[in-house]
């Protein structure tokens, strides 16, 4: 029993020294990366992608359950964004208490008979709304699903070649969309996916419009720890793993992708809760079976603000939430195409202490 303690105790010590050291050279390659990102932001990258008229068009997916307390503020806050041409599809997934009608009074909607084509099978679509103060905000209501299922019915209906999924509780800063469209800006044919670094606004005081008016941080000591967390987690690790191939997770509260790529992997998988890394691995697989690199590109600026679990009951059950998305990968994926699908695979198993907190 000695022997067993004692290579037990060595085996934890090499764990802790190897983990470490990944996450040291990680957060050192990340260094570099964030430096020539702030390179480029300082020479006017951003503001270019703003005022081009090539900025490619993209539509904003927010999926929507019972949200009626912060929905209306949110997609005010999407609504604020600087970016030459994009659209709000909200999808109400059959939620059962007012946010369908909170929506319809704060932005005068109106049904519409929109023609669409249903490319990927959802739950039906009860009625397509649009604004008569906002032109570019459409208003999905269908029965429930799920968030895939929600993604998947505002593929369906929106116009553009670019869609971003957005949590209906996250708070959006002007510029974020120019941010997070620029690899697709640079290398429309390399990249699959692009994401951005998440922060926490518990705490924080917002304006009508959902824009941050004063940082601060929250009373909740867990809330606290996770501030932490999160930094470590984007800035340490997602920047680093998306420098040399091996990022597998765009995060669900804000993620870029193109549309088309989503369609032929046949959509957001209704299999798993964890559908922004599931999506993530399919579309890095087909891009390599047809030839190409199957970039995920980290974007390295505080870009999307969203809620975070304040109690150990909420956090306990988003841990469970990502020991769900590891088990259900393993079950849904058959097979490997590539040496980079093996990489992927890899990535994967060191990434998923990482997603539970993010």
């Amino acid at each position: 029993m000695r022997q067993i303690m004692v290579w037990f105790s060595w085996f934890v010590s090499y764990y802790v020294l190897i983990l470490n050291s990944i996450y040291a050279v990680l957060i050192l390659i990340s260094l570099f990366g964030i430096i020539g990102y702030w390179r480029n932001k300082i020479k006017g990258r951003i503001v270019e992608i703003v005022s081009s008229d090539f900025a490619p068009p993209v539509s904003l997916l927010v999926p929507a359950y019972n949200e009626e307390e912060t929905i209306a503020k949110s997609v005010k806050s999407f609504l604020q964004i600087e970016y030459p041409e994009y659209e709000v599809v909200v999808i109400n997934d059959g939620s059962k208490d007012k946010t369908l009608e909170v929506l319809k009074e704060e932005f005068e909607l109106y049904i519409i008979d929109r023609k669409y084509r249903k490319i990927l099978p959802t739950k039906e679509i009860k009625a397509v709304y649009y604004s008569r103060k906002y032109s570019n905000l459409i208003v999905v209501d269908k029965e429930n699903g799920g968030k895939s299922d929600a993604l998947n019915a505002g593929i369906n209906v929106c116009t553009y070649p670019y869609i971003c999924s957005l949590d209906a509780d996250s708070i959006l800063e002007r510029d974020s969309i120019a941010k997070v469209m620029q690899p697709f800006f640079d290398n429309p044919d390399e990249v699959v996916a692009t994401t951005g670094i998440v922060r926490i606004v518990n705490g924080c005081k917002l304006d009508e419009f959902g824009n941050i008016q004063r940082l601060g941080l929250p009373k909740s000591a867990i809330a606290k720890f996770q501030i932490i967390e999160y930094l470590r987690a984007f800035l340490g690790a997602r920047k680093g793993l998306s420098m040399i191939g091996g990022l597998v997770i765009a995060s669900g509260a804000f993620a870029a992708f193109n549309k088309n790529a989503i369609i032929k992997v046949g959509g957001f998988s209704h299999k798993t809760v964890g559908e922004d890394m599931e999506v993530v691995v399919k579309l890095r697989k087909n891009s390599y079976k047809e030839g190409g690199l199957g970039k995920v590109e980290f974007v390295p600026d505080p870009i999307v603000w969203t809620q975070c679990p304040e109690s150990i009951r909420d956090l306990s059950k988003q841990e469970e939430d990502g020991r769900e998305v590891f088990v259900r990968y393993f079950s849904c994926t058959k097979g490997f195409y590539s040496i980079q699908d093996m990489e992927c695979l890899v990535f994967l198993l060191c990434r998923i202490n990482l997603y539970l907190s993010c």
